[in-house]
């Protein structure tokens, strides 16, 4: 039974993140050839107020749903529930310092690599990554 209910949770959590990638990649796609033009966005021309606020919305979103159920967030409930442990106030504010540097890493690796690197090219290299970890995640949920 215990190993019945690890495949399920190993599937639904395969196919959580698939929804998530899918999800992203549309994002990306909207953002790319509907109102936010991201050629405009990478050579930092004025964008309006509007088309600014779409990008913000976009990002937002994409990053959020792609955090959710995360090591990550796991790793913060773990840190939270601990009776006798950190206040609520300092796991949110440690987990959160936390993201805010790993999205700054993230920000300037991606203007670094956008420079050298086509961003078609970044997005057939992300979604074969996506799609080969998913495809071995799903391959070990079932091996098992």
């Amino acid at each position: 039974m215990n190993d019945c209910f690890r495949q399920v949770r190993c599937s639904l959590n395969v196919l959580i993140a698939h929804f998530k990638t899918i999800f992203v990649m549309m994002c990306n796609g909207w953002l790319k050839h509907g109102s936010v033009n991201a050629r405009s966005m990478h050579h930092n021309v004025e964008m309006s107020t509007t088309t600014q606020l779409q990008a913000f919305f976009t990002i937002f979103i994409s990053v959020f749903l792609a955090e959710l159920g995360d090591k990550t967030q796991l790793a913060t409930m773990l840190f939270a529930s601990q009776d006798g442990g950190p206040s609520k106030w300092m796991v949110f504010l440690a987990a959160s310092a936390a993201l805010v540097v790993s999205a700054g890493i993230g920000v300037m690796a991606g203007a670094a690599v956008g420079k050298f690197v086509s961003p078609r090219t970044l997005q057939i290299v992300a979604g074969t990554g996506f799609v080969l970890i998913g495809s071995w995640t799903l391959w070990q949920a079932f091996k098992a």
